[in-house]
């Protein structure tokens, strides 16, 4: 299985496909609003998907508490623009994969 790991960091968030064998496809960007986030992992899943890979789930790792049971950030503490955003809801409607977040 791989995995689509997402990486929400204070200055850098970084992006890469992970599996048995490790990581591959490592990109990183500098941490900006929300929506360039987003945006930058639907164009690196559906770059990577094209380039052949088969991905199953998506890992999102994020600097402040959040609801497990739902997937929904409770409070942003590094990158502003998050508190409320369901990751869960979003990994599948847009991503349509599942989706699992945890704090970092």
């Amino acid at each position: 299985m791989a995995t689509l790991t997402l990486d929400i960091g204070c200055t850098t968030c970084g992006i890469a496909v992970t599996d048995d064998s490790g990581v591959r496809n490592l990109h990183t960007w500098q941490t900006g609003e929300p929506t360039h986030t987003l945006d930058a992992t639907v164009a690196y899943l559906a770059e990577r998907q094209a380039a052949g890979a088969v991905i199953d789930r998506v890992g999102v790792c994020f600097g402040g508490p959040v609801d497990h049971r739902t997937g929904t950030v409770q409070r942003s503490v590094h990158a502003d623009g998050w508190a409320g955003f369901n990751f869960a809801q979003w990994g599948n409607a847009v991503l349509g994969l599942p989706l699992a977040v945890d704090n970092d």
